[in-house]
């Protein structure tokens, strides 16, 4: 072998290895990220399913309770639950499920009266479970991605290709039971 051979073949090695860790690095992230991205759907799948089962509630209520700034609060608060980032979603479910909660509680025996609204109640709190295991999958996939995009080397490419920070969603309040 030539004199020069062997430096060319260290350096040849050391390009590729770094090639490898590089790509190696870029498609975790990518696969990361698209993670969340499904994870985020299946919060809008959840999401949508409660904007329905508040709209049955409304119409239940709008049939056997006055109409009130309650009622519309809530069904204001409906319309934009599936608009915005995950921060305003997140948001929204919350002020949506404490306004809930208030108008059963201001209207209890109203409520219990009426079969409709107690079953629209009883769906709203299993979809609000259902929220609660989307939301769950969907902040451990937000959690190893943003893990990832700040381990080293992986924080470097993320840098270079634009892979930012994605919000958790959080859910503080959640309908309570009618009874």
């Amino acid at each position: 072998m030539k004199k020069g051979t062997i430096p060319l073949l260290i350096i040849s090695a050391i390009v590729l290895c770094l090639i490898i860790v590089v790509v190696k690095s870029y498609r975790s992230l990518s696969i990361l990220n698209e993670e969340v991205i499904n994870k985020e759907s299946d919060i809008n799948v959840q999401l949508s399913r409660k904007k329905e089962q508040v709209i049955n509630l409304i119409n239940n209520c709008k049939g056997y309770i006055k109409e009130d700034e309650l009622l519309t609060d809530i069904e204001t608060l409906n319309d934009s639950l599936i608009k915005g980032s995950v921060s305003d979603k997140s948001n929204i479910n919350k002020e949506l499920s404490t306004k809930i909660n208030e108008l059963i509680n201001n209207k209890k025996t109203e409520l219990l009266k009426n079969e409709n609204i107690n079953n629209s109640i009883n769906e709203l709190l299993s979809t609000e479970k259902r929220i609660e295991t989307a939301k769950n999958n969907y902040n451990q996939a937000v959690n190893d991605y943003n893990s990832k995009i700040n381990s080293f080397p992986s924080s470097i490419i993320s840098n270079f290709r634009g892979f930012k920070e994605k919000k958790m969603f959080v859910v503080k309040e959640e309908i309570k039971s009618i009874d």
